[in-house]
């Protein structure tokens, strides 16, 4: 993990190193599976970094744009990490865009859209654990649970407008979802439909 995390992660735009340390991941829990252990997966531990580095505001943006995006590609893509586990990496990804500043010294989102990508990449990247892992994690969408609407709605009517900043495949297939499971008020997802149809 230290290399990954000191070599790999800061790597602008290194898409495919990851894949080694997510298959090294499955044979850890394919090891588990047959000889349990008392330890944390290393799955496990790999999110919590990831997602500690995501969120921690004293890292660098591109640092945190890369945690945020390998932490929603190893929870929304492999099936050795548990629904309970993904829903709480998207949680802990929307929490810190949940209470985001509307306002920085003065300036709106739009001015200084660089500024905050770091938001930006948090809260596509739970929008991307979502469409994913959606179906798994429907428990924990309900009121009261670590995905409830009022959750998401907080941080995709958020100013700062961040599903507008979401690549549109993202975009499109979050709506689909956050529709299913009831996350977002009919009046939202229209308006993000119109604009993807746009």
């Amino acid at each position: 993990l230290p290399l990954f995390t000191r070599c790999v992660l800061p790597t602008h735009r290194s898409k495919f190193v990851q894949y080694l340390l997510f298959y090294v991941c499955g044979l850890d829990a394919d090891a588990r599976a047959r000889s349990p252990a008392p330890d944390a997966p290393l799955s496990t531990e790999l999110l919590r970094d990831l997602v500690a580095r995501a969120t921690d505001p004293r890292e660098p943006a591109v640092a945190r744009q890369g945690a945020a995006c390998y932490a929603a590609s190893l929870a929304a893509r492999a099936r050795y990490v548990d629904a309970d586990v993904a829903a709480g990496v998207a949680a802990a990804l929307l929490q810190p865009c949940a209470s985001y500043p509307e306002r920085h010294e003065g300036e709106t989102h739009r001015q200084n859209r660089e500024r905050h990508a770091a938001f930006y990449a948090l809260a596509q990247a739970a929008c991307y654990i979502l469409c994913f892992r959606g179906g798994e994690m429907a428990r924990h969408a309900r009121p009261g649970g670590r995905l409830a609407p009022v959750l998401w709605r907080t941080v995709c009517q958020h100013v700062a407008d961040p599903l507008r900043n979401c690549l549109e495949s993202i975009r499109r297939e979050f709506l689909v979802v956050a529709a299913g499971l009831r996350l977002l008020p009919p009046d939202t997802l229209e308006k993000y439909a119109k604009a993807s149809d746009a």
